[in-house]
């Protein structure tokens, strides 16, 4: 469970990504992208593999993974699941 700290950071990084929304999907469109500090860590085809890679140098609930998409679908938060990994 993230801590509130984890969980704060994790907020900001997805409103970084609502601010950022257009620029994201002119680069990474239709791709699942790692956010850390409103920093793009990665990009990937799907999310088992942005979660794999990206949990090999960043602490588990200290980032978020989003699939870049234009408009409001993507709106909508991604929870992360160590179950999806399965």
């Amino acid at each position: 469970m993230p801590t509130p700290e984890n969980d704060a950071r994790m907020t900001q990084d997805f409103h970084w990504y609502l601010e950022h929304q257009r620029e994201m999907v002119e680069r990474y469109n239709g791709r699942v992208i790692a956010i850390q500090d409103g920093i793009v860590l990665g990009d990937y085809p799907g999310y088992r593999e942005a979660i794999i890679e990206t949990e090999r140098n960043h602490e588990p609930e200290t980032f978020i993974i989003q699939l870049v998409t234009p408009g409001e679908e993507a709106y909508t938060a991604t929870i992360y699941s160590p179950a999806m990994l399965q």
